[in-house]
């Protein structure tokens, strides 16, 4: 995660993590938490591409049956959430300026 701090690298560790995340497979506990560290750290480098992680986080919720795992997975999403809103809030720092709060309603 620390090389994922810097901003160009942080799109870089985001799909290599995404790389560990299998569509339909749960996780190791550290790449959830890692995601969700990487998205505090890097607000930049991770928030256009949340959408994918929430597409192969959501449907692989319902599997979790150990206690730390789902922390991992709501401590992850509070913090995409916050990146999130740091990134609309702060667009004038950001890269891709098309991305909005609706892009993840619904």
């Amino acid at each position: 995660v620390a090389l994922g701090r810097r901003k160009e690298y942080g799109a870089m560790v985001m799909d290599e993590l995404m790389t560990k995340f299998g569509a339909g497979t749960v996780p190791h506990f550290f790449v959830v938490e890692t995601l969700g560290k990487l998205a505090s750290e890097n607000v930049y480098g991770v928030v256009p591409r949340v959408k994918d992680a929430l597409t192969r986080m959501l449907p692989v919720m319902a599997g979790i049956k150990h206690d730390n795992l789902k922390w991992a997975f709501c401590s992850c999403l509070a913090k995409f959430c916050d990146a999130i809103l740091d990134y609309v809030a702060n667009m004038d720092k950001a890269d891709d300026k098309s991305i909005t709060f609706e892009m993840y309603y619904g």
